[in-house]
């Protein structure tokens, strides 16, 4: 009686263990299947946010996460209400010309993985230019999985003005890898 009482402990010793590591180590697969580097909180709700609309279709809320200072120049902001809607108006009729491209191009979005992430503080004291003006800049490459063509390389340039403020999408680039 003995006996089978410390197997039933062992066993059920065995199974909890085992039941633990299985645990572990699919929490760590299901964990990584989405980034293999390792990305700042704030990046990652960008890129929930973008990879969700890419998903969707969804044109306008990709839309709405392009930087206000896109098309920026050096020399200051647009002069008048009108000129700064007539530049909201082409980036985002260039934006959706663009993904529009990239669908017919690659298909459906799938799934996407973090390859690497570099961010940058760029001081204020620095000369601004369109694309380094002050601020926090984060660099992110990715790989993704779409329906015609796997793997494609994604690139994002983020920007945001300040620690506390959210990110937006400075510059993008897909490109087919062989």
């Amino acid at each position: 009686m003995k006996r089978s009482l410390v197997r039933k402990q062992s066993s059920i010793k065995q199974t909890v263990f085992a039941a633990g590591l299985a645990l572990f180590f699919g929490g760590l697969l299901f964990g990584c299947g989405r980034s293999s580097a390792p990305v700042p909180i704030d990046c990652q709700a960008f890129l929930d946010k973008y990879f969700e609309a890419v998903k969707a279709k969804d044109v306008a809320t990709l839309q709405n996460l392009i930087s206000a200072f896109w098309n920026w120049g050096g020399e200051g902001m647009p002069q008048s209400e009108a000129s700064m809607e007539k530049t909201r108006e082409v980036r985002n009729m260039m934006f959706a010309e663009n993904f529009k491209g990239m669908t017919e191009m690659f298909g459906d979005f799938k799934s996407y993985s973090v390859t690497s992430v570099k961010v940058t503080k760029v001081p204020e004291d620095r000369p601004a230019t369109e694309v380094f003006r002050p601020g926090i800049h984060a660099e992110i490459e990715c790989k993704a999985k779409f329906s015609k063509q796997s793997p494609v390389r994604i690139s994002l340039h983020l920007f945001k003005e300040t620690q506390g403020s959210e990110y937006s999408l400075l510059l993008w680039k897909y490109l087919a890898e062989p």
